[in-house]
């Protein structure tokens, strides 16, 4: 079989979007399909991902540069230069604030089929974030591309995203989103409440949405720990719109006697490090899983969608606390009390530190949740 798989990032890119894009790759390559990875160029100063081997057995491919997103990438490491970083903060709000799709749309556009080895695929997958990944196929499908199934692979939706910036009202995003969608032979979501406001807004095409839950992408099994103190880590940006950590930094305050914690994530919040709650932006994260008794994973403030550290904490042993949030709260709590892996509290300083009490004279032992693993998650994708 093979298979186009594309998305408009750097395949090196350290984010969620593209560690989920690399577990599919990854099973769907074991399982003996030949995958032609459709990339945009490597980025120095991006978080990177540790190197795969398997990707030695993916062709990946490269899109041409782009001048704009280039100088973007470039002023963005240019920290020093604080004009030209004034600048470039005033340009990315209007661009976001004024198109729907980030600058990785002017790529999609101008797309030669001339980098691909073939004219035929067997399936073609676009993996959004990007959104633009997904006019790549329409793009390359006008110079010749045909395939015998297309889907699309939805991390945040549009119209209902809770990221998004622009000010078009959400009727025009619900237009544009719906020029997308009629094009794919299936529509994959990552959250099942996501899938059920898709096929509301869209009943058109609801027949063709489907859910399938992130895959992680390595099991592991740490040795069990032997801390003074029990350790606690949050790994994830916490950008306030979003994500509220404010209750559980305070319930790690009250703590404090009892507890070490870690929390790694870029924010727009500045919570100030103690003498045991310890504050960093991203980097050094599996250091401190490895000794962390309990991680723990806050819910969105709002929206549909469950975020990915979830499903990649369930590749671990380590004991998960998923800290609920949002107005689909008590459907959360009936599908996450499905997995039996996960303990779960409400985000109110009280109730997050009582869990914590109770997690903490739990001796339950965990394992990597299986029917989440990369292979498995794979096959149901395509199915």
């Amino acid at each position: 079989m093979n298979i186009l798989l594309i998305s408009l990032s750097p395949i090196e890119a350290n984010t969620s979007s593209m560690i989920r894009t690399l577990a599919l790759a990854r099973g769907l390559q074991e399982s003996g399909a030949k995958i032609d990875c459709m990339v945009i160029p490597y980025n120095i100063l991006l978080s990177q991902t540790k190197e795969n081997e398997f990707l030695q057995n993916i062709n990946v491919i490269r899109t041409d540069s782009n001048a704009v997103y280039d100088r973007v990438a470039v002023d963005q490491g240019n920290q020093k230069n604080i004009g030209k970083v004034i600048l470039r903060n005033i340009f990315r709000k209007i661009w976001h604030s004024t198109f729907v799709y980030d600058n990785t749309y002017m790529i999609a556009k101008k797309i030669s089929i001339h980098k691909l080895p073939v004219r035929h695929y067997d399936i073609v997958i676009s993996s959004s974030d990007p959104k633009s990944s997904h006019i790549v196929v329409k793009t390359l499908k006008r110079q010749g591309l045909s395939y015998g199934k297309w889907i699309q692979y939805w991390g945040d939706p549009l119209a209902i995203d809770i990221t998004q910036k622009t000010i078009w009202p959400k009727f025009i995003l619900k237009h544009i989103e719906k020029k997308l969608l009629c094009g794919a032979d299936k529509i994959v979501y990552v959250s099942p409440f996501t899938l059920k406001e898709q096929q509301r807004l869209f009943p058109k095409y609801k027949d063709r949405m489907k859910f399938v839950p992130i895959a992680y992408m390595e099991e592991e099994n740490f040795p069990q720990t032997s801390n003074d103190r029990f350790v606690i880590g949050y790994y994830g940006d916490y950008t306030s719109k979003v994500r509220n950590l404010l209750p559980f930094y305070e319930a790690c305050k009250a703590l404090e006697e009892n507890v070490d914690v870690g929390i790694y994530g870029d924010s727009d919040l500045k919570l100030s490090s103690t003498e045991h709650i310890h504050v960093f932006p991203r980097g050094m994260v599996e250091e401190h899983k490895k000794i962390a008794d309990l991680c723990v994973c806050v819910m969105n403030t709002s929206g549909t969608q469950i975020p990915g550290k979830l499903y990649h904490l369930a590749g671990t042993n380590k004991k998960i606390l998923v800290v609920l949030d949002g107005e689909n709260m008590n459907e959360m709590v009936e599908y996450l009390k499905g997995f039996h892996r996960f303990y779960l509290c409400k985000n109110n300083t009280v109730s997050i530190k009582q869990k914590i009490l109770e997690i903490m004279k739990d001796q339950r032992v965990f394992q990597p949740k299986r029917e989440l693993k990369y292979d498995y998650i794979a096959k149901e994708l395509i199915r």
